[in-house]
């Protein structure tokens, strides 16, 4: 998953799931938990800002959806359960209190992935339009230095609940993404739409990313182990 996008032929998109672990169609099984309240921002449209401890992403510009998280299925151990996806901090960053957290190791085969739907009610999914934005910007940081962090964004060509993804050529789980390497400290990422790209068998499909029709952001690593943290999660605005 190293360089500047795509995403491992066999991790699948990860927000197939619901409510109960189920069999995500990519190879991961997923783990599920649609929303709150806001602040307004003339940069920054927040998707979650994390200090309600619930896997629930906020209700602002027409988003509803919440935080699942998936893996290859092989013998390892994920955190935490979906309906604790936001945890206190230790330590205060500024004004925030609370982060997304989860952990994972012991996964052998393409690892572990946490994953956010945009547009989300229960069991339905549907695209969202992030026409208006140019970018997702969060803070992370991580346990130990971690440059295996790949940040995808499904959208109508590759997650198969678009539905196109399997016409020739196979689209499906080829996401357009960029990877990032996350340190012990926090800090702030920004990942460009122009930043995305498709490595492997997405790249000879002539597709390009479609903003307006999104369905999630996925965040995934390989099969080494990882402490992950991210907090204020937000698309940039145009």
């Amino acid at each position: 998953m190293g360089g500047s996008g795509g995403t491992d032929s066999t991790i699948g998109n990860g927000s197939t799931g619901g409510t109960s672990p189920t069999a995500g169609s990519g190879g991961m099984t997923t783990i599920g938990g649609s929303a709150a309240g806001g602040a307004v921002s003339s940069e920054y449209s927040m998707i979650d800002d994390m200090e309600n401890p619930d896997p629930y992403i906020l209700a602002m510009d027409g988003r509803v959806g919440y935080w699942s998280l998936a893996n290859d299925g092989t013998k390892g151990t994920q955190t935490p359960i979906p309906m604790t996806m936001s945890q206190i901090l230790p330590s205060p960053r500024g004004s925030s209190t609370y982060a997304l957290h989860t952990t994972a190791m012991g996964y052998t085969l393409n690892g572990a992935q946490v994953d956010v739907d945009l547009n989300r009610k229960a069991a339905v999914r549907a695209t969202y339009d992030a026409s208006p934005y140019v970018a997702i910007h969060f803070w992370a940081k991580a346990a130990a230095t971690n440059p295996a962090l790949h940040v995808a964004m499904p959208d109508i060509h590759t997650d198969p609940s678009g539905a196109t993804c399997a016409v020739k050529p196979q689209q499906c789980y080829a996401h357009f993404a960029a990877d990032r390497t996350l340190t012990t400290d926090w800090a702030e990422y920004t990942v460009a739409f122009s930043d995305l790209n498709q490595l492997g068998w997405g790249m000879n499909g002539n597709i390009t990313f479609d903003a307006a029709q999104m369905y999630a952001i996925n965040f995934s690593w390989d099969t080494r182990a990882m402490d992950l943290w991210v907090d204020d999660l937000a698309f940039v605005k145009k």
